[in-house]
């Protein structure tokens, strides 16, 4: 693969997308991964334009963070989305907006524990609800179905009735 020529003695991460909104290639992420892990490298993923159309399996692809948002193949709201990220990351990584956290109000430096450490200010709480319907959708009629559904459509838009 020719990512190995570019890593460095001093590379400490392999960002990258899952697949282009502009051409529609999709990348080889358990490959990487598998890369990464063997040189000692965070790998990280933006899955904006993936989650909810493929299958993503977090373990199974050795990331240390993906970050989705929440419309898209995910079906929820705009405003919406997140990112998973293992203990080893976590530790490594800073707060950049602090501030009304719920659980520890009174302080002015957030809690180093997750998800604490990274929900500052009131959360879009109908955002979560929608983004919540959209997941439960999808897991009843499954990724692959509704995929299948999208890519033989002729061109045409089919509109999703939420159950």
């Amino acid at each position: 693969m020719v990512l190995i020529k570019y890593i460095k003695a001093n590379t400490k991460a392999v960002i990258m997308i899952h697949g282009s909104n502009v051409c529609g290639t999709i990348l080889n992420l358990e490959e990487v991964g598998k890369i990464c892990i063997d040189n000692n490298i965070l790998f990280i993923i933006d899955s904006a334009q993936t989650a909810g159309f493929l299958n993503l399996d977090y373990k199974k692809l050795n990331a240390d963070a993906i970050a989705f948002t929440g419309h898209k193949s995910l079906l929820g709201p705009q405003g919406i989305g997140g990112f998973i990220v293992n203990d080893k990351l976590v530790d490594q990584m800073s707060t950049f907006i602090e501030g009304g956290t719920g659980s520890l109000s009174e302080y002015e430096i957030h809690p180093d524990y997750m998800p604490d450490k990274f929900e500052a200010g009131t959360l879009n709480i109908p955002g979560i609800y929608g983004l919540n319907a959209s997941l439960k959708y999808l897991f009843k009629e499954g990724i692959d179905s509704i995929r299948e559904k999208e890519l033989n459509s002729d061109g045409v838009l089919e509109l999703l009735a939420f159950g």
